[in-house]
Formats: structure tokens, C-alpha cells, sequence
């Protein structure tokens, strides 16, 4: 609220320009992967995680035994 009591409004309207994307440069489909490393990143993940949580549960397991 200013001093008078009237709210202060602040940027009320943007304009924001269409970003052309040209998908016909080569150099865009030279630079694609596809989606065999991403599969393959989100197995490694998947396994490692499963081996830590099976890991954890086994010293949980010792914990037990040692109290």
C-alpha cells in the first residue's frame, strides 16, 4: 500500500517473443543421443539403488543380532 492508500501495481502486462526453433539443422539431429544412454542411466540407477537398500537391509539385519 503507498502512503495515499491506493495499491501499487507492478508489471501488469509482459510480452514475451516465440522463440523460432529451426528442425531442419543438421547439426541438432547430429547432437541427439536418442533414448538408449537415458534407458541405460535409468537401469544403473535403478540397480545400484536396489543393491544399497538390499546392502542396508543386511546391516540392519546384523544390527539386530548385536543387540
Amino acid at each position: 500500500m503507498l502512503a495515499s492508500g491506493e495499491p501499487m501495481t507492478v508489471g501488469t502486462t509482459s510480452y514475451v517473443p516465440l522463440s523460432e526453433i529451426d528442425f531442419d539443422n543438421k547439426v541438432v539431429d547430429e547432437l541427439s543421443i536418442g533414448r538408449g544412454p537415458v534407458i541405460g542411466v535409468i537401469i544403473v540407477l535403478g540397480s545400484l539403488y536396489v543393491l544399497f537398500a538390499l546392502w542396508a537391509w543386511r546391516e540392519d539385519q546384523k544390527d539386530k543380532y548385536k543387540v
